[in-house]
């Protein structure tokens, strides 16, 4: 059996000395397109599902290092995004695109009622769609381990971590991407919807892309759980990709199948921590009055954000006299179900009813990013959990001026141009208007930390029950906040955004790792 295991790996001294040269040269290593090898497959005989795309950091020069990300299903009229039409260089070419998926949008988001040449077309720019993603998502992955390891060497108390938990928190990002043709695919009662043998077609069929992909790049990439995708689809993936020879390429399999289970709640955990990390930072700035917090995307983690809120406001961790939460997703189904919880949440918690109030927004266009009737209600802070490429100046614009945070678990909140690189100006302009945006690729490390720690827990024989689960939810936290802290005091003493100083920093402790690996990758060839 082919084998697809990296040899053991330990903890990098973030503390070697780094020249600019070769900060520089990490930077490219971890962000530049370039540096991804990508593979795109098309689905067979899944009605409504077109194909997926795996892209990941090329670690063969670079210390070998294993790679890690989500599999993610994006539907077409969500991939062909205005930041992905922005980015389209031609202007001929970006007004054909706006046109056509603004057909594709009035013909019900239905290929079939395209003409023919529409439809070659449509499929042609959501694959470009989903390759620019799956790229520019797998660098941020890169990002957030650089950051996890470099977080837990920080931390002073070696005695919290158990054997084998900060050294398995090494490697480089990866991500993979399903294109949809809409969402009936996964809503019941819409013509279309996937069969329980439909889905495990198309689970399989990731499977034996992800072989494919490691044996055509020799890159031994792990895909694990994102948007739309479970544990029990998991499971479907790594049957295939056992069956293909590889057996230990997929992770976040439920933990009865012998995988770390769903990470989302440990990403929450972190999320609040972030929260908690500013606002510490400012002294409590709401201890006496109202604290609003607008949470965009309700799933596994925007959920799990409202939760810990709700419990950390009964625990008095977040410190404010009255807690106001703004709720906003496309499916009402799952925010009236949210709030149903949430008011359970609180009677066992014995909170005051009166203390605690729920705004539900349900966005007039579903397919706004970033709904003005949301952004625009007066939040202290804005908590984005939901889609990728959200903030720009025009959703400054309609910011609320009361929001002074932005602190969330979307993947590259920022506008990215086709390089992936955010733009500076609309960086700058939040910070100016006193924005304080912290580095997303801090705050959601919370994922990939369950996981990590969750393997070396297998791999040690140490039972993933609810002592470990509480104890990666802690682990999540204290990192964090111990990280967040550091930084956003930095931001406080330079005058400068998070998102600046985070970058010169992690291309800095990039640059260790590699360092520390021996790698040629340093090298300018």
């Amino acid at each position: 059996m082919p084998k697809t295991s990296q040899p053991h790996l330990s903890l990098p001294d973030f503390r070697l000395k780094i020249t600019p040269k070769e900060a520089d040269k990490a930077a490219e290593l971890i962000r530049s397109p370039e540096r991804y090898l990508t593979l795109y497959t098309e689905f067979k005989n899944i009605p409504g599902m077109i194909g997926v795309v795996t892209s990941a950091n090329d670690t063969r020069n670079k210390g070998n290092f294993p790679t890690l990300g989500g599999a993610r299903i994006r539907t077409i009229s969500e991939l062909i995004s205005p930041a992905f039409i922005t980015s389209i260089d031609n202007s001929t070419k970006r007004a054909a695109a706006q046109k056509l998926i603004s057909l594709f949008r009035k013909s019900k988001e239905q290929l079939a009622k395209l003409e023919i040449k529409q439809q070659l077309d449509l499929l042609a720019l959501a694959k470009q769609a989903a390759e620019r993603e799956s790229r520019f998502l797998a660098a941020s992955m890169s990002e957030k381990y650089v950051t996890l390891a470099a977080g837990q060497a920080g931390i002073a108390d070696e005695a919290i971590f158990l054997p084998g938990e900060r050294e398995e928190s090494i490697g480089l990002g990866g991500k993979s991407v399903l294109i949809a043709e809409n969402l009936n695919f996964f809503q019941k009662g819409h013509e279309g919807f996937s069969t329980g043998q439909q889905r495990e077609n198309l689970f399989k069929q990731h499977g034996q892309h992800t072989a494919a992909y490691f044996k055509k790049t020799k890159i031994r990439h792990t895909t694990a759980e994102d948007m739309r995708v479970t544990p029990e689809d998991l499971n479907q993936v790594a049957s295939a990709v056992k069956k293909a020879g590889y057996p230990d390429l997929v992770a976040c399999q439920t933990i009865a199948a012998g995988g770390t289970g769903n990470p989302s709640l440990a990403t929450a955990e972190g999320v609040v921590a972030g929260i908690e990390a500013l606002l510490d930072s400012d002294k409590n700035p709401y201890a006496d009055k109202e604290l609003a917090i607008g949470i965009q995307g309700l799933g596994n983690v925007g959920s799990g954000v409202a939760k810990n809120l709700i419990k950390d406001f009964a625990s008095g961790k977040i410190f404010c006299k009255k807690l106001l939460l703004y709720l906003t997703d496309i499916d009402k189904g799952r925010a009236e179900s949210l709030q149903k919880e949430l008011l359970t949440d609180m009677q066992q918690s014995g909170i005051n009813k009166d203390s605690v109030k729920f705004v539900i927004i349900y966005p007039a266009n579903p397919k706004d990013p970033v709904p003005h009737e949301f952004i625009s209600r007066p939040m202290d802070i804005f908590a984005p959990c939901a889609v990728p490429e959200i903030l720009s100046k025009k959703v400054l614009a309609e910011l609320n001026l009361r929001c002074r945070y932005i602190c969330g678990a979307a993947n590259n909140p920022w506008e990215l141009d086709n390089l992936g690189v955010a733009n500076l100006d609309t960086i700058k302009a939040y910070f100016k208007k006193n924005v304080n945006v912290s580095p997303f690729p801090m705050t959601n490390l919370g994922g990939i930390f369950h996981l990590e720690i969750g393997r070396a827990a297998l791999a040690a024989g140490r039972p993933l029950d609810e002592a470990f689960q509480n104890r990666a939810g802690q682990l999540t936290r204290k990192t964090v906040y111990y990280l967040l802290t550091k930084m956003y005091a930095m931001s406080k003493k330079t005058k400068k955004p998070m998102e600046i100083l985070y970058t010169d920093w992690v291309n800095h402790m990039a640059a260790c790792m590699f360092k520390a690996k021996g790698a040629e990758s340093l090298s300018l060839a």
